[in-house]
């Protein structure tokens, strides 16, 4: 025998969060008015500081930039620890993205290479506070890796983004 009852959890306030499958025409609209489109399949349960998927209207432009850490212009590790690397490591990303005509709601998918996971958790509260001065409550689709070291010395983060920036000026709006 089957049940219908859903998983235990407060769905409604992580579905808020990060939507779900739009309705076959709200997503018709929503590409036919340029914009991005969240999809979190329910199936897959709700996501948390993440989304699943991004679906990017046609007009759109891919901006595929590189891993970036904490390094200065010079290509020297400019912060210590964890947070505030990894909030300059994402401004840098953002940089980018700022560059060909972006803003952080462009960003549809991240890697974050870390080198310690456990330093990771324990700076999630920080991690938050950059998060939120830097993308809002806008959460790509992500993916956490933790790897043995980086190229640059003393990096613990690096950060690549993947962005769907809008083709025209109006559409960035």
């Amino acid at each position: 025998m089957s049940s219908s009852r859903k998983p235990p959890g407060p769905r409604v306030a992580k579905a808020r969060l990060a939507p779900r499958v739009p309705a076959a025409g709200g997503l018709r609209r929503a590409r036919a008015a340029g914009r991005l489109v969240p999809l979190n399949p329910e199936a897959l349960g709700a996501p948390v500081g993440f989304t699943h998927g991004w679906l990017a209207p046609a007009s759109a432009r891919l901006l595929f930039v590189a891993g970036q850490t904490a390094t200065d212009a010079d290509g020297v590790v400019a912060a210590e620890g964890f947070a505030p690397q990894f909030d300059l490591a994402l401004a840098r990303a953002l940089a980018v993205v700022a560059a060909a005509g972006g803003r952080p709601e462009h960003v549809v998918r991240m890697t974050v290479y870390v080198t310690d996971l456990d330093a990771y958790t324990e700076a999630r509260r920080e991690i938050g506070h950059v998060w939120k001065a830097r993308m809002g409550r806008h959460y790509p689709a992500m993916a956490l890796v933790e790897v043995r070291r980086l190229v640059d010395a003393g990096a613990l983060v690096e950060i690549e983004v993947t962005a769907a920036v809008p083709a025209s000026p109006e559409a960035r709006e």
